[in-house]
Formats: C-alpha cells, sequence, structure tokens
C-alpha cells in the first residue's frame, strides 16, 4: 500500500495537472470565436428552447469561472467571459450548464444532498480525528460517494451539450472539436477530485487495517 508521502504527492499531481489542462485549454478557446458569432447568453437561451426548456432563465454571474446552474430558481449564471463572449469556451461552458437544466436528478436529488453530506463529513471528520483512524476512514465514506454522484452528473451534462452542438446542425466541426475539448478538461477536474477522495479513502482504510493489500 501507498505511503502517506506518496499519497500526498500523487493527490497534488493531479490537482496541479487537473488545473494547468483546464486553465490552458479553456484560455486557447476563449481567444477563438464560434462560428455563428452568437454570446454565451443567446447560445444558452437557444439550447434551452430546442430543449423545451423554455422556464429557465439565464443570468450573469461576477467573478471568473462561477458558471453554474441553481436548480431552485431554474436558472444558468454566466461568468462574464462566458456571458458575454463570442468564443468557443463561451459555447462550451454555456451549454454544459444549460444540460444541468435538463437534468431531472441533477435538479431534484443533488442539491438536496450535498450540504447535508459535507456539513456530515465535515462533523464527523473534526469528532472522529480524536477517536481513531477507523472511525476517520467511516467519516470520509458518504462524502466520496457524493463527489462520484457528482462525477456523473458533470460527465452528463457534458454529454447532454456536445450532443446538441454535435446534432442540431448550426456549428461546425471546429466548434463542436474545440467545444468538446473545453469540456473534456473540465471534466478532468472532476475526475481528479473524485480520485483524490479514493485515494484518501483507501489509505485511510489501510492504516485502520479495514483491507488488506
Amino acid at each position: 500500500m501507498i505511503s502517506s508521502g506518496v499519497a500526498f504527492v500523487i493527490i497534488c499531481s493531479l490537482f496541479f495537472l487537473a488545473r494547468h489542462l483546464m486553465l490552458n485549454t479553456y484560455v486557447r478557446y476563449m481567444s477563438l470565436n464560434n462560428s455563428r458569432m452568437l454570446t454565451g447568453e443567446e447560445l444558452a437561451m437557444e439550447m434551452a428552447k430546442a430543449k423545451r426548456r423554455p422556464t429557465v432563465s439565464v443570468e450573469y454571474a461576477q467573478g471568473v469561472l462561477t458558471d453554474h446552474y441553481n436548480a431552485i430558481s431554474n436558472t444558468v449564471y454566466l461568468s462574464s467571459t462566458n456571458f458575454y463572449g463570442r468564443s468557443i469556451g463561451a459555447l462550451a461552458i454555456a451549454t454544459h450548464e444549460v444540460g444541468h437544466a435538463c437534468q431531472t436528478f441533477h435538479s431534484r436529488f443533488l442539491p438536496s444532498i450535498s450540504y447535508p453530506v459535507c456539513a456530515l463529513t465535515g462533523f464527523l471528520t473534526l469528532v472522529c480525528n480524536h477517536k481513531g483512524t477507523i472511525l476517520l476512514f467511516l467519516a470520509y465514506i458518504p462524502f466520496a460517494a457524493l463527489q462520484l454522484v457528482v462525477l456523473l452528473v458533470e460527465l452528463n451534462a457534458s454529454r447532454r451539450a456536445k450532443r446538441w452542438i454535435r446534432d442540431s446542425g448550426k456549428f461546425t466541426q471546429p466548434d463542436y472539436l474545440g467545444a468538446c475539448k473545453v469540456l473534456n478538461a473540465a471534466a478532468f477536474t472532476y475526475v481528479a477530485v473524485f480520485f483524490t477522495c479514493l485515494i484518501h479513502v483507501l489509505h485511510l482504510s489501510y492504516l485502520s487495517k479495514l483491507l488488506v493489500f
């Protein structure tokens, strides 16, 4: 089994690689306009209409890469560069967030469990940190499970975005390929988070002698 030092190096490497890939890919395609020269706001509204989600609204969000979907208000929030931008990067991010608006599972289930699970994990970690490694291992299980659900939800939203860009017949091949690269790079950040949790759980399980490798 890997030592604590090796586990730390792997976790840091995953985060660095994911961040580097995401930022480099995003910056590259932020400088390339989509073929239709539509803003992220216009693209999001068009996809929402095409997917029969007329009640979805699109609003501006302050900050950088603060894009997200609020299931309670049924609103897609896009950061400045994606709300006003006409880039391939804006195309990818805007359609990804609308992809979330099309997810019944995401809208009803994930927001309702995210905060309770994170709060429970934080509380158990604080308590179990003084009670032994076995309890600390058990405290991380719900959080790791949540990260797996988040990963699957994000991948599904990206698939919806890619499918619409490809099948709408309104975008060029460079638009589609560029958007796929941006979405894949973004997805890798969630993959990195999940595997970081998994490595941590496996390491704690080894220390707890719950699993034998």
